[in-house]
């Protein structure tokens, strides 16, 4: 979720909606505690397809389903599940996006996908609380990638930061459903994300992640829809205490287990 976005998320909030994050991110600082929910990434059982269809190695994956709409945490009007492995290779991630009104429109890399149908990865591995860069994914209902790798959290401009392409990235989206289409009752979309270790940035010169490593994350969404009381939903596996995707103190925790 970049400028853009966050100009399109802010209008959809009441000013008191607004208040209310304020008063609870001010709480927060003041207090100078975070306690991020710790998700399990354990090591793939074998081969996995990236094809946009759940197959018996993620079973092995712990079930994600802990997504709230910040800032105020509440349950979301169409649920998310993810998935999360990883092996020698790459970090694997699977999401399925319950969802009546599947729609996505830009087809362009590093267009603006937020204002579509999308799901989103988050990964530092930083401690949260003082980690600068970030990688950041955005992957359309059409399977449109946008992805840029954060250099700095506190200058999100523009498409500053969008010269940089995942070169490795595998992706794949399945949709249970019609696209585009808002007469009918879609039932959800998938999607399959590979994302090879010789991809990330930090990765270049260091071995893989070891047992019980952490890294910083969260996963997300865009939920644009003629059933949502808003026309768009917003929610986060991370509690975030604002609105906004990028705020990286407030992400979850990955850890590796072998």
């Amino acid at each position: 979720m970049r400028h853009s976005c966050l100009v399109t998320a802010t209008a959809l909030l009441l000013a008191a909606l607004l208040t209310s994050c304020a008063t609870t991110t001010t709480k927060k600082a003041e207090e100078g505690k975070r306690d991020p929910h710790i998700d399990l990434c354990y090591r793939a059982p074998g081969p996995i397809t990236i094809d946009g269809v759940m197959e018996d190695a993620w079973k092995k994956a712990p079930l994600i389903t802990h997504f709230t709409v910040p800032p105020k945490g509440q349950r979301p009007y169409m649920k998310t599940e993810a998935r999360i492995l990883w092996d020698d290779e790459a970090l694997y991630v699977f999401m399925k996006a319950y969802d009546k009104d599947i729609t996505a429109y830009r087809t362009e890399r590093d267009s603006d996908t937020c204002n579509d149908d999308v799901l989103e990865l988050f990964l530092v591995p930083d401690d949260p609380a003082t980690a600068v860069s970030y990688l950041n994914f955005e992957i359309n209902a059409l399977g449109t990638v946008h992805d840029a790798y954060v250099y700095n959290r506190n200058l999100i401009a523009g498409r500053r930061w969008q010269f940089w392409n995942a070169a490795k990235l595998e992706h794949a989206v399945k949709i249970h459903g019609t696209l585009n289409n808002f007469r009918d009752e879609d039932e959800a979309w998938c999607l399959e994300l590979k994302l090879p270790f010789s991809d990330m940035p930090w990765m270049e010169n260091r071995p893989l992640p070891i047992n019980g490593e952490q890294w910083a994350f969260h996963l997300a969404r865009y939920d644009w829809s003629i059933y949502q009381p808003n026309g768009c939903e917003l929610s986060s596996s991370a509690k975030l205490t604002k609105l906004n995707f990028h705020f990286v103190p407030d992400f979850d925790i990955i850890q590796f287990v072998r």
